[in-house]
């Protein structure tokens, strides 16, 4: 895109509209940074791209975030939303709901510290309750940043990311974890609900007529990066987080993927 900074991975104008990009460029006429590493030039250039974006966002009734340049997220920003996602992640709601009730998950069912285990060895209260604060920390990580770096869905995506690994490879819990989905249903909430309703249906339809959660859940994860293709395309952030959620959803359930083609898995 002639004319708009390119050095350091400046920009990423998302908004594919050519009447959107148009404008930008006309916005943006004189501030061409190729060849410049003047650090006051560069943070000259963030706030007026800063401004620039927040001008069309309230012109288009659409989110900054498309308008925006990746030079206004810091690293120091990106770290903090890792690191508070991953800690969120990592607190195991399965562990201290069984261990309040004298159990050890670990020694239980599928030994899988998460809500369809709790469910299982403990009943629908407690394992209800271990899903609706499993999610509640996908919401969490991943909404936060959405409020405080004003609705960048990048950031959000990152939060999300790090609270699924924490959940599934919790430092708390020597790199063990549950499987994800109930922190990635709360995440998909803050960021995607068109993409988390159509993966529910999924969800819903495989399980009431196989009765495997497991399954349910490989399907419902593998429908989020098809939704998100068809809902935002393949310049949004989430279209890519989808992808990467199935990944670790597959993989985190590849014991029940064993288990359903020797005919083992659980079922309700």
């Amino acid at each position: 895109m002639k004319g708009l900074p390119t050095r350091g991975a400046l920009f990423c104008l998302k908004a594919n509209s050519s009447r959107f990009v148009a404008e930008w460029r006309s916005h943006f006429d004189g501030l061409v940074l190729r060849k410049h590493n003047s650090k006051s030039l560069r943070e000259s250039a963030s706030k007026n791209c800063s401004q620039i974006a927040i001008s069309l966002s309230n012109k288009y009734s659409r989110p900054a975030s498309e308008f925006c340049l990746l030079s206004t997220v810091s690293i120091t920003s990106i770290l903090l939303v890792a690191i508070i996602g991953y800690f969120l992640g990592a607190i195991s709601f399965a562990v201290i709901v069984a261990r309040s009730q004298g159990v050890d998950i670990f020694k239980e069912g599928s030994g899988n510290p998460g809500a369809t285990n709790v469910k299982r060895a403990l009943g629908k209260k407690w394992g209800n309750t271990v899903f609706a604060l499993d999610a509640l920390k996908g919401f969490v990580a991943a909404g936060w940043p959405l409020i405080a770096y004003g609705g960048d869905n990048r950031l959000a995506v990152i939060g999300l990311i790090a609270a699924i690994l924490g959940h599934s490879f919790s430092v708390f819990l020597k790199f063990r974890g549950g499987k994800g989905v109930a922190t990635t249903i709360g995440g998909l909430l803050a960021l995607m609900w068109g993409v988390l309703l159509i993966g529910l249906v999924v969800w819903l339809i495989l399980f009431y007529t196989t009765k495997m959660v497991a399954l349910a859940s490989i399907l419902f994860s593998i429908s989020l990066p098809i939704s998100a293709y068809f809902i935002y395309g393949t310049e949004d952030p989430r279209f890519y987080l989808g992808i990467v959620l199935a990944v670790l959803i597959v993989v985190r359930h590849r014991s029940n993927i064993a288990r359903m083609f020797s005919g083992k898995e659980n079922t309700f």
